[in-house]
């Protein structure tokens, strides 16, 4: 139990059973017959759920707001947290609901032991007999008393302290009716409640905040940091949705309010961005740190953005004449630019009959295995796939000095370290998250990620393939194989091309990586005999 709380409990009972015989506060006790009772609904946020818990009814009374006297414990509901307690013996208007610390839990989903928080809210009985208890009334329930003692009304008290949470968590002050917020409501402080309790939570910050309230040790605390630093990677790791998934599974109460809203109020605030509104929708902006993220405005939410949310008529430059390449295997067709020297395809292979190309099977795939990946960054391939050899050379030498067609159309072949060496990669190069004006080869590069080959150790302690892959680097790099035969077995050439803003970091460079891993392809025609 939090130390503060611990106190106004102990206090709470001196001034029950050691009261002076014969003074106004102890005969004021014994005299009430005032009968009151309270429903609502304690909600612990999504993910901590005990087996069962109780809650209790105290009287605050003036000058000083100290309890006088508490109703019995009553068990809450443990399906949906639902409540109604009752006390006879109050003349007051001025109560406080207060669930303890329930015991500490084993929670088999997560693996790990929970040490659930207490809960209070500070509540007027003549406004009405509904009152919510949850981790906002939680929060301010001391700054409402102590700010009554000093003579200000529960009305401005409740104002003054809430809109100072409000302010501190930069969510929109207007919403202060936290008594009467449910997680699984539908109305726009519903959802805010719901932004706050899964920052609570995920933080852990609920074992300092319980029960008091400073704005200042909040907003300067490091757990606060801690807040700042989790919504930022809900929002640039793109695992808004997982999170969203992961609460309506355990809880399926229905749809819960669009909370990203406010988590994104939160995360645009802290990161000095616009809030994401009607009037910039579609905006999208880029992060640098050690990795590069671009996010998109969407539905009042900021997130990560998706292939999709950029304008696809800047992946080619306008300035540039392209030609045309109809791969008759399927029909499909590709734009082309000439380098001068060489011709090359200006978008990536998309080329996948593994039934007419026996060396396909199992080596090639979708981003994600999502087929509409493949259609917007195109198709990755292992090399011997991209070489239209047998996978047994995965591992194993493999020569010839010829260009090689691989899995190119008839007239083609798999571009070589020497020819994708002649496009101009002045400015970004990938196009697709810039201007067209900085993809002025027309080469247009896409960041399509990868497919990462996993490994384990084996027998001595050496790396064995397991069989798996996993997909990497979307909308941060890429990757293109060169049919450049290499110099040792097991690797192959590639070009890796990645976004930068930092003029001394390689933007496209060539180097050799494993044979197992999956990249894209670009077509070379070949030079007129």
């Amino acid at each position: 139990m939090n130390k503060l709380y611990l106190l106004v409990g102990m206090a709470a009972l001196l001034l029950v059973g050691c009261s002076d015989n014969g003074s106004d506060a102890d005969r004021q006790f014994y005299d009430r017959t005032q009968s009151v009772s309270v429903s609502g609904v304690l909600e612990r946020g999504f993910f901590l759920k005990p087996d069962s818990t109780v809650i209790q009814i105290g009287e605050r009374t003036p000058p000083d707001y100290w309890i006088e006297s508490w109703s019995d414990f009553v068990l809450v509901d443990s399906a949906d947290g639902s409540f109604t307690v009752t006390s006879a013996g109050f003349l007051g208007s001025y109560a406080e609901l207060y669930s303890p610390q329930p015991t500490s839990f084993y929670d088999e989903r997560d693996s790990q032991m929970v040490y659930l928080p207490e809960l209070l809210a500070a509540i007027d009985l003549s406004d009405s007999g509904k009152a919510n208890v949850n981790y906002l009334t939680s929060m301010i329930a001391q700054g409402v008393w102590s700010k009554m003692e000093s003579g200000m009304s529960y009305k401005d008290a409740w104002s003054k302290s809430a809109k100072a949470l409000l302010k501190c968590l930069h969510m929109p002050e207007d919403l202060t009716d936290f008594t009467h917020y449910s997680l699984y409501g539908k109305t726009e402080g519903d959802a805010m409640l719901a932004a706050v309790s899964i920052l609570v939570e995920k933080s852990g910050m609920f074992g300092g905040y319980s029960n008091s309230f400073d704005k200042d040790e909040l907003c300067n605390s490091e757990v606060f940091e801690g807040l700042a630093n989790m919504t930022v990677g809900y929002v640039y790791n793109g695992t808004l949705d997982s999170l969203r998934r992961e609460i309506e599974s355990r809880f399926p109460k229905g749809k819960v309010a669009n909370y990203e809203k406010y988590l994104s109020i939160f995360f645009a605030d802290l990161e000095g961005y616009d809030r994401c509104t009607p009037e910039i929708q579609g905006k999208l902006i880029g992060h640098q740190d050690y990795y590069y993220e671009w996010i998109v405005c969407k539905d009042s939410v900021w997130q990560k953005a998706e292939y999709s949310d950029f304008d696809t008529t800047k992946i080619f430059n306008s300035s540039v004449e392209y030609g045309t390449l109809v791969d008759p295997r399927d029909g499909r067709v590709y734009k082309t630019v000439d380098m001068g020297t060489y011709t090359l395809m200006a978008e990536n292979l998309r080329y996948a009959d593994s039934a007419s190309t026996e060396n396909l099977k199992g080596q090639t795939w979708c981003y994600d295995n999502k087929e509409s990946n493949c259609e917007s960054f195109g198709r990755l391939y292992s090399w011997t796939a991209a070489m239209d050899i047998p996978k047994m050379y995965l591992d194993s030498s493999y020569s010839e000095d010829s260009l090689h067609r691989g899995i190119c159309p008839e007239g083609w072949h798999v571009a070589t370290d020497k020819e994708l060496s002649t496009v101009d990669y002045r400015g970004s190069a990938l196009s697709a998250f810039m201007t067209e004006a900085d993809n002025k080869s027309g080469f247009s590069v896409v960041p399509g990620g990868m497919a990462c080959a996993l490994y384990e150790y084996g027998e001595g302690g050496a790396e064995v393939y397991t069989g798996e892959i996993e997909f990497r680097g979307l909308g941060e790099y890429t990757y293109v194989w060169t049919s450049d035969i290499p110099y040792m077995a097991g690797s192959a050439g590639a070009w890796y091309y990645a976004y930068s803003t930092d003029d001394s970091r390689s933007q496209a460079h060539q180097q050799y990586d494993n044979r197992h891993y999956g990249f894209y392809v670009r077509c070379a025609q070949d030079p007129e005999e």
